[in-house]
């Protein structure tokens, strides 16, 4: 009995809140059981909130407002909105429910697409004097907004703005205001909108959003100056797209001497980033360059749970070694040198996701430039391998690199909600009809067969490359959107400057996605030299 009592202490403190809720309801001590239960439905998994949704409906029930306003966001995001609407209807049943309960009420109404009750429960929520009332107030009036009741939905945010000026949505709220207005052609009402977004809330998302706004306007009326003047102030603010308007800037510079100034400074500010990448060629400076790694004992900490992982792995217990991993991970306070050990570990093993989650966390405990952490968050496992793949079809290895990570981060098993498989997340159907030219007999277990889902990948990376003409920028572009939308784009004036190009891809998942890669590239190529490198204009 003692032993299980501490096997659930520690997988409660590692973290693991189902399996300790699960050993506690063994032990019946529900009292536990349920607050770990109750809790494990906030886990980032899904997978993990379906389990603790279960076992709550079938051996904790809820008894109180917190209790069904858990099972009402739990079966939300399961998309069980109906079973949601009724949790949420329970936790509201009493006289006097809180404005919050009403909140998470009209959320799920909104999700089963029942808006009408879902405005109605937003305005008892506003009519409160809870804290969650000015939140119900500002979804009211953007589900007004969604509603096709515009009118009352500006009225209603306009107030919201006036009465709560502080609170976080309130930048939200005038934008969205601004947006129906330059929807609905009335520019001068946004254009003043944006800039009140700009001055009062100049660090926000929005305002940053409202800026680049107000400059793609300017530009629209060949007002250079005024966009110049609008990325200027996302510069000085420190904006989130300060280097996307560092490097507008450069281009809109009439001096050459000036944008490669400009183009120098966002190389050093964006040192890792797509625009610095971008930027570092421009400005004719030499390529990222990252430090070699010094070898280095493990620390002892690391070195006693990495073998211990070994242990279990050896003796085929792969579910204790998963839940060690789980506990390692879920750890958040660890010194430097052994979260970084532990990290690396863990990649070295095969276990990608949580060593990279490891590595993000080492990157804010050293830098992100520093040359371990970028190697754990950026691995390359299985590289001669891949590079031999990449040899054989005449592909970049650093570009077929920078494409796993981010497809799959070198997951050979993920399967995406898309239901695309594997390391080069392929869709079935397109798998198949590579196999078929091939003269491969399709099986569709080939998915989960790590040579041969990279084979089949790369064999259609190739060929959307020969297809574009080696052009790198739309076979990217294709492998994320398909074919057919690229042919649309590539017929656009701007089509034959690859940078530009990738600013006018419309979507805008794939253009984040091009970004994305053609920065992975550079990292590789300077993270693991030396490799044939294929040369296409492109960093």
């Amino acid at each position: 009995m003692g032993d299980t009592v501490g096997a659930v202490d520690a997988l409660a403190a590692g973290g693991v809140l189902l399996r300790a809720a699960s050993l506690a309801v063994a032990l019946n001590d529900t009292v536990l059981a349920r607050a770990l239960a109750y809790r494990s439905m906030d886990a980032a998994d899904t997978a993990v909130v379906s389990e603790g949704l279960s076992l709550v409906l079938a051996q904790l029930p809820p008894h109180s407002e917190q209790e069904y306003l858990a099972l009402a966001r739990a079966a939300g995001r399961l998309r069980s909105y109906r079973a949601a609407v009724r949790h949420a209807e329970a936790a509201v049943a009493a006289d006097t429910p809180s404005a919050a309960a009403l909140v998470v009420l009209g959320d799920a109404l909104v999700q089963a697409g029942l808006s009408g009750r879902a405005l109605a429960a937003y305005q008892r929520a506003a009519s409160s004097q809870d804290e969650p009332a000015a939140v119900a107030a500002y979804k009211r009036g953007a589900l007004l907004m969604r509603s096709g009741q515009s009118a009352r939905g500006i009225k209603e945010l306009t107030v919201f703005v006036e009465r709560h000026p502080g609170h976080r949505l309130a930048p939200v709220a005038l934008y969205a205001v601004a947006d129906r207005h330059a929807r609905n052609r009335r520019r001068l009402a946004a254009e003043a909108l944006f800039s009140e977004i700009s001055e009062r809330w100049p660090q926000h998302s929005y305002a940053s959003q409202a800026r680049f706004k107000l400059a793609a306007w300017a530009l629209s009326r060949r007002d250079t100056a005024g966009a110049a003047d609008w990325y200027r102030a996302e510069v000085n603010a420190g904006g989130l797209q300060r280097s996307v308007a560092l490097f507008h800037l450069a281009t809109l510079a009439s001096d050459s001497l000036d944008a490669r100034g400009i183009f120098a400074t966002l190389a050093r500010v964006d040192s890792l980033g797509y625009y610095g990448t971008i930027a570092r060629q421009l400005a004719g400076l030499p390529p990222m360059s990252v430090d070699p790694v010094r070898e280095a004992p493990l620390s002892a900490a690391a070195e006693k749970l990495l073998v211990a992982l070994d242990l279990l792995r050896e003796s085929h217990l792969f579910q204790e070694a998963t839940v060690l991993v789980d506990a390692v991970v879920a750890q958040e306070r660890r010194p430097p040198t052994e979260l970084l050990d532990l990290a690396e570990g863990l990649v070295e093993r095969g276990y990608m996701s949580e060593g990279i989650r490891l590595g993000w966390r080492a990157a804010r405990l050293y830098t992100l430039n520093h040359p371990r952490v970028l190697r754990v968050i950026y691995p390359w496992p299985n590289r001669e391998l891949i590079e031999a793949e990449a040899l054989d079809h005449e592909v970049d290895p650093y570009l077929l690199a920078a494409l796993i990570r981010q497809e799959s981060a070198f997951r050979a098993e993920v399967i995406s909600h898309a239901g695309a498989y594997g390391l080069m997340q392929l869709m079935p159907a397109t798998a198949r009809e590579v196999a078929r030219k091939l003269q491969v007999e399709w099986d569709p277990t080939l998915l989960t067969v790590l040579d041969a889902n990279l084979h089949l990948g790369v064999t259609h990376f190739a060929h959307l490359l020969r297809l574009y003409g080696e052009d790198v920028v739309p076979a990217l572009a294709a492998y994320n959107a398909g074919s057919t939308p690229v042919r649309r784009w590539l017929a656009r004036p701007e089509a034959s400057d690859p940078v530009r190009f990738v600013e006018r891809i419309p979507y805008h998942e794939t253009r984040g996605y091009v970004r994305t890669v053609l920065r992975n590239r550079s990292l590789y190529r300077a993270l693991y030299p030396p490799a044939t490198v294929v040369t296409d204009g492109m960093p």
